[in-house]
């Protein structure tokens, strides 16, 4: 089992932003296996959840990208971004996380499914 949490947690510390893993993930790892034992792992699935969400929407834009101020013909006026396309990669982790929050809602719209989605979590772990 603590196996089984160890690789899932791997997986939410490889969601993160590249800077973020490259810093922080030896340390967060560690921290990881203290806990788990004294604590079980949902309390640090949840962690991740809230810090996966925390840092990509604190990471703002990436270093290559440069807002234009491009004029429509319109009259209005939008900003562009000069980006590189989307890797299988960014695609696969915005999957990863869309299918995560729309779980998250379904289950959490009742309080009884909400409970019940827990138990089965709690059976699992």
């Amino acid at each position: 089992m603590k196996k089984t949490a160890r690789a899932f947690y791997r997986l939410l510390l490889v969601l993160h932003p590249a800077q973020f893993r490259e810093e922080f993930s030896a340390e967060i790892l560690r921290d990881f296996d203290e806990i788990l034992t004294l604590q079980g792992p949902s309390a640090l699935f949840a962690d991740a959840l809230l810090s996966l969400a925390r840092q990509w929407t604190q990471s703002g834009l990436p270093d290559e990208a440069t807002p234009e101020v491009e004029f429509s013909l319109l009259g209005g006026s939008y900003v562009a971004l000069a980006q590189n396309r989307l890797t299988l990669f960014d695609l696969l982790r915005g999957s990863v996380l869309s299918t995560a929050l729309f779980f998250w809602f379904g289950v959490s719209s009742t309080p009884e499914t909400f409970r019940s989605f827990l138990t089965f979590l709690h059976t699992l772990l």
